[in-house]
């Protein structure tokens, strides 16, 4: 996990410039995702943090990798102008007119079954 370094690590402090971290469920809630999802995404290195705590156990995401990680997803989550496809009406079907279906057709009718054009 290169993309995660220890909070008492003054080795990677020089690489790594100070910047306001936050946690996981706070990500979560910028992105608008779960908590899990957060965690896939930092374990596959879109985020960068540290971790926190005597064991180490927890995670704080840098805010900055948070900022640049939705400008890099802000082309994928941008609608589609449907406008001009919710103002058309569906295609038109022709009735089929194939010797085959005047028969069904036919059929239907002669056991009883009412249909009625569209």
């Amino acid at each position: 996990m290169r993309h995660l370094r220890l909070a008492s690590d003054p080795a990677d402090t020089d690489s790594q410039p100070l910047d306001r971290s936050i946690t996981v469920k706070d990500a979560a809630a910028l992105l608008g995702c779960d908590d899990s999802t957060v965690r896939r995404l930092l374990e596959a290195g879109e985020f960068e943090g540290h971790r926190i705590g005597v064991k180490k156990r927890g995670v704080r995401i840098y805010l900055s990798s948070v900022q640049m990680y939705r400008e890099r997803n802000a082309l994928a989550k941008q609608p589609k102008n449907r406008s001009s496809e919710s103002t058309r009406s569906p295609p038109h079907r022709s009735p089929a007119t194939t010797a085959e279906h005047k028969e069904a057709m036919a059929f239907l009718k002669s056991i009883g079954v009412r249909f009625s054009p569209r």
